[in-house]
Formats: C-alpha cells, structure tokens, sequence
C-alpha cells in the first residue's frame, strides 16, 4: 500500500512539474516585453510554442514508452528538463527563450502522458480511479497556487527566478523518479511500429465524425481559458494597474471554481443524467462567461466593473471545464476502445493546438489586450454549442458514464 502511494504521489510531481512550468511565470509576461524590448505578441509565443511541443510530444510519447518502457523514457524526459529549463532562465534572447521553451515542452509531454499509462499498468479499474484523482488534484493546484509563487519571486528577484525554481524542482524530481520508479511495462515492444501504420492508426480516428466533435470541443473549450492565461495579465495590471501578487489571486478563484465543475459533474452522474447533456452543460455555462465579457464594451473605462465581469467570466468557463473533462475522456475511451490509447492521445493534441492557436490569436491585440481578451474567448465559446449538437446527432452506439461508480446506467439518449 505505501508502495502504492509513494507511486501516486510520485506521478502527482510529475504532473505538477509538466503544468506548473507553465503557470509559474504567467504573471512575468509584462515584465518580460520590457526585459527584452519586445512586443507582448513576441513575448507570448513562450506560451504559444510550449503548447505546440505539447501536442507534438503527446502524439509520440505513449509508442516511446510502449518501446523503450516508462522509467526510461520518464529519466530522460526530465534530465533533459533540467538544462533546458535553465537555459530558458539564463538566455538573454527572446527567440532563445521560444526554442527553449519549446524543447521543454516536449520533455513534460511525456510526463502528462506516460504518467496515464503507469497508472494502468499498476492498478486495478477502480484504483486507477482513485490515483488519477489525486493526480487531479497536482494538476487543480498548481494553477492556484503557482502563479502566486511566481509573482513574488518575479517581483523579488526578476522573472528568471520562476525558471530557475522550475529547474531546481526538476532535479528534486528527477533523483526521486530516479531512485524510486520501477518499471511497469511488462509488455514492452520489439520494435516501433513503421510510421505508415502509425500515421494510419490516428488518420483513421481524426477522419470519424464524432471523435471529431469531441476533439473541437473539448478544444475550443482549453482554448477559451487559455486566451486568458496569455493575455489577462497585460490586461490586470498594465492596462487596469492591478499589482501581479493580487492579479496571481484570480488563480486560486479558478482552482475553486475547476473543482466545482468536477463536483458537479459527480453530481449529475449521481442522478443519471446522460453525459452527452452533461457536456451540453458545460458548453453553456463556458459560452455564458464569454457574453459576460462582452460587458467591456458597455463600461470600457470603469476598472471595477470590467475586471469583475472579466473575472467571473473566466471562473464560468473554467466551472465548464470541470464539468465537461471527464464525461469526455469516458465517452471517448468508451467509444473508441480498441484504440483507447490513440483516441485520448488525439484528445491531447488537439487540446494543446487549440490552446497554441488561442494564444496566436489573442496575442495579436496586444495593442488593445482586452478587445483580444473579449473577441478570441467568444470565438471559441460560442463555437463549443452549435458542434456539440451536431456531435450529438452523429452518434449512434450507446455509451455509459463513469461506470466504476454507477450501475445500472440508463443508456438510451
């Protein structure tokens, strides 16, 4: 049992580390434009890149260590993070800093996804239920509480304190993962697969009609929140004057509210409600904090009443999120079981396209940071209802949600 928990906690590290790279320096970006003499749109492609490595990374992670074993390719991953990550703090060239950034997010991609498949390999269905839970709660945490870090090392020591933080932690990680980690692929490949039945595997996935839908929009709906993540901070505190310490608050209101959307959505599987109305949910409650954005427009000069509405708006949306990631994750493994793995690796992806996308797009208001804030957030909002009915309409086999925790489910749609 203490094997087991060393192992979940372990796995939450890892997951914490991969997320928080992220969240630890969201707040530095304004200082970063001046560090550098850049625009704000230079400066967020750090966000835009790491994305994109992401979703590189997670399409091949999961063959490597079906190849290579988990241990092996967990070490690697994250001895490379340590360099790397230091050389993002010591580079005094922005384009220095994408490239690094980049080369990171392909090391903490295999984190996000190698830690999912050492969670099969050593559990039982309803343990897996259980580690992944607390492996939930690293992932609902570090949006918290790693922002708050970050703004008092950034106003302490610069914003390259965040990343050497980030680098210290990796070599913590890295020498727990080290001593600890067993391997637990029993079932080690031969040989990697030739990249034309690789490739095929995921064509014949993208090209389904419904996997589709639920790729846009568990999507659009990350894209939504991330538009935030990139711009907001140009919004709180250099357009409206808000200090970074209290702007890095907002994110402990979107932990409460991540949870709260994971509260619910146990709630309505409580009650049996089908998750393809559960989602339709989600999808509201995220297009009705992005109308609440619209209220710029009608008060563009009062602080108090923008920075409220734009605050709740993205609390609505992250609720969306938590109700809408596991119904999603079910209904996509459900219906693509005998390629489970390459349909929630497709999941991945896209999520992390989208989000590279919304941090594109919004960064090109980085003249007028709010407009950008209140235009890409609706875009990908009000996207999510009209192609979740259609997803809805294209379905055909039933599907049950959650079936570790409720029997007897009522399949019909």
């Amino acid at each position: 049992m203490n094997g087991e928990r060393n192992l979940i906690f372990l796995l939450t590290s890892l997951i914490v580390l991969s997320v928080s790279s992220t969240d630890i320096y969201v707040s530095s970006l304004p200082k970063m434009t001046d560090d550098f003499h850049v625009t704000a749109r230079m400066v967020n492609m750090t966000l835009s890149f790491f994305v994109a490595g992401l979703a590189i990374g997670s399409l091949f992670a999961g063959i490597l260590s079906d190849r290579y074993g988990r241990r092996n390719t967990l070490l690697w991953a994250n001895g490379l993070y340590i360099p790397i990550t230091m050389a993002v703090a010591f580079s005094d060239n922005i384009l220095l800093v994408i490239a690094f950034r980049f080369l990171q997010s392909l090391c903490v991609s295999f984190n996000i996804i190698v830690a999912r498949q050492v969670i099969n390999d050593s559990f039982s269905y309803e343990g897996q239920i259980n580690a992944t839970a607390t492996m939930l709660a690293g992932v609902i945490l570090s949006p918290a509480l790693a922002p708050v870090v970050g703004a008092y090392l950034s106003s302490w020591f610069g914003w390259r304190a965040c990343f050497v933080v980030s680098g210290v932690l990796g070599i913590a990680v890295f020498f727990w993962l080290y001593i600890s980690m067993k391997e637990t692929n029993k079932n080690i490949l031969q040989k990697l697969p030739s990249l034309v039945t690789f490739t095929k595997g995921y064509i014949g996935l993208v090209i389904s009609k419904r996997l589709a839908g639920c790729l846009s929009v568990n999507g659009c709906a990350y894209a939504s929140y991330f538009a935030f993540i990139t711009i907001s901070s140009y919004v709180y505190v250099l357009e409206f004057k808000i200090s970074p310490t209290n702007y890095s608050l907002v994110y402990i209101g979107l932990a409460v509210a991540y949870l709260s959307g994971n509260f619910l959505t146990k709630f309505f599987a409580k009650i049996k409600l089908h998750p393809s109305k559960v989602i339709f949910i989600g999808c509201w409650c995220t297009a009705l904090g992005a109308l609440l954005n619209f209220t710029y427009f009608l008060f563009p000069r009062n602080m108090a009443i923008v920075i409220i509405c734009f605050t709740i708006g993205v609390i609505l949306a992250r609720v969306g999120m938590g109700i809408n990631s596991a119904p999603m994750q079910v209904m996509v493994m459900h219906d693509y079981s005998k390629k489970s793995g390459q349909a929630i690796g497709l999941l991945y992806f896209f999520l992390f396209i989208y989000e590279s996308l919304a941090a594109t797009l919004v960064s090109m208001f980085h003249k007028n940071p709010a407009i950008g804030l209140v235009v890409v957030t609706a875009a990908f909002s009000f996207t999510m209802l009209p192609v979740w009915i259609y997803t809805v309409k294209t379905r055909k086999a039933p599907y049950s949600f959650l079936p570790a925790f409720i029997k007897k489910m009522n399949r019909s749609t």
